[in-house]
């Protein structure tokens, strides 16, 4: 993989932190960023992680939000649940 810009949306969350200590473990190069409601629970999940894990407030119940946060990454991950309400606004 080349170095590139991740957001992990939902990534303060159980199944986002995991991915996003996946992301970093497989190539440290990466630029990653937890998206979340929870900027406190993303925060310390950024320091659990260690390296360059950034943090990045977004409230996926607002499209447009979350819209103009995706626009700058160069791959999304979606951990947010349920599937059901936000897995179409997410792609």
């Amino acid at each position: 993989m080349t170095s590139g810009k991740v957001l992990v949306l939902g990534g303060a969350g159980h199944i986002g932190s995991r991915i996003v200590q996946e992301l970093c473990g497989l190539d440290p190069s990466l630029e990653v960023i937890i998206g979340d409601k929870n900027v406190e629970r993303a925060r310390e999940v950024a320091n659990e992680v260690g390296g360059s894990v950034g943090v990045l407030a977004v409230d996926a119940t607002s499209e447009d939000l979350l819209t103009d946060a995706m626009k700058v990454f160069d791959v999304v991950v979606s951990a947010l649940g349920p599937f059901y309400r936000f897995g179409v606004p997410v792609l």
